[in-house]
């Protein structure tokens, strides 16, 4: 982030004259970024979650095609990487005198495919600030690893009072797909007549899950 700020600051040091969009409007624009991606997944009903948000990173590439110099189409295809998130659950364990709390590691991967409407403000100017809103079909990879775990029923330097809890075991991956609302804004910072870097925040919801997604690219008009 640090390192993108200076970016931005040398160009609101550089000169304007030539960092100007193309006064004539271009039809179509790609742009390709990646960047910081939050997840929130559905709990699935199981109680007393550790954590609930997982973080990765988001990578995308976007093609828009223009309708009028303000207003924009556009389709984005994006991944994640693998996410990580501490729950906890519980199992009934006899002998004990109430149900006993183990530890699950869940695993999650997000792709998105979505299409957007974006209103770009100004007109033939280096900066062009937007807003946009869409709809997007995530596919959900989710998978969950277990440690064996025990549970001592009383002194626990006697080894006959610890019981299994859960055995170690790795369930197999599963994907589930969900639609989803989209809308964010960002930023355009015109490198040349055609050629701009790109910083957009970008919200998704879902009934299940929520995401927050911070990223930055370059990106050409043509």
């Amino acid at each position: 982030s640090r390192t993108l700020a200076l970016l931005f600051t040398l160009l609101a040091l550089l000169p304007r004259t030539g960092l100007a969009q193309t006064s004539a409007p271009p039809a179509w624009d790609f742009s390709a970024a990646a960047g910081l991606f939050e997840h929130r997944p559905d709990p699935d009903g199981a109680p007393n979650y550790g954590d609930y948000w997982s973080a990765t990173w988001r990578t995308g590439g976007t093609v828009g095609r223009y309708w009028t110099p303000n207003l924009k189409t556009e389709v984005e295809l994006a991944t994640t990487g693998e996410s990580r998130r501490w729950s906890q659950r519980f199992a009934v364990v006899p002998g004990a005198t109430g149900p006993i709390p183990y530890s699950v590691d869940e695993y999650f991967r997000i792709a998105q495919g979505s299409a957007r409407i974006v209103w770009q403000f100004f007109d033939n100017q280096w900066v062009h600030p937007y807003l946009l809103a869409g709809v997007a079909v995530n596919a959900e990879r989710k998978r969950e690893a277990v440690q064996e775990q025990f549970h001592y029923l009383g002194d626990f330097r006697s080894p006959t009072t610890r019981v299994l809890v859960v055995p170690g075991q790795a369930k197999s991956p599963t994907t589930t797909f969900d639609a989803a609302l989209v809308f964010g804004g960002g930023t355009k910072l015109y490198l040349s007549p055609s050629v701009f870097a790109n910083t957009t925040l970008l919200f998704t919801r879902s009934k299940p899950s929520t995401s927050v997604s911070w990223v930055a690219g370059l990106g050409i008009d043509f």
